[in-house]
């Protein structure tokens, strides 16, 4: 990693601009990179709520399959909500495996 990356094509004033080594953000003084780093942040949007996890749960114990489209989506949507979607995979994955061995043990006990 060179210690002081080329300067943008253009000149800029001094401010926090994407990191050119893709770190996050990096602080141009004006006529060079500087030391500084600011970190990530998530998009707008990506924090899941109370909601999220609230309905993700009902969703996946209540009808599996609506649960694992939705649990999918959450996935794709990252940040926090891909925990949401993980979870609802999972809780989903479970309720069809407790529906299958409830109505193949009802269908057995048949004549």
């Amino acid at each position: 990693m060179s210690e002081n990356p080329a300067a943008p094509p253009f000149t800029a004033p001094a401010g926090w601009y994407p990191d050119p080594q893709a770190h996050g953000q990096r602080y141009w003084d004006g006529h060079a990179w500087t030391h500084n780093f600011a970190p990530f942040a998530d998009p707008p949007g990506s924090r899941a709520r109370a909601g999220d996890w609230i309905g993700g749960v009902l969703l996946s114990l209540l009808v599996p399959l609506i649960g694992l489209i939705a649990g999918a989506v959450y996935i794709g949507k990252g940040g926090t909500k891909k925990q949401v979607g993980v979870m609802c995979v999972c809780l989903s994955g479970a309720m069809f495996l407790i529906w299958f061995v409830k109505l193949s043990a009802e269908g057995s006990a048949g004549y």
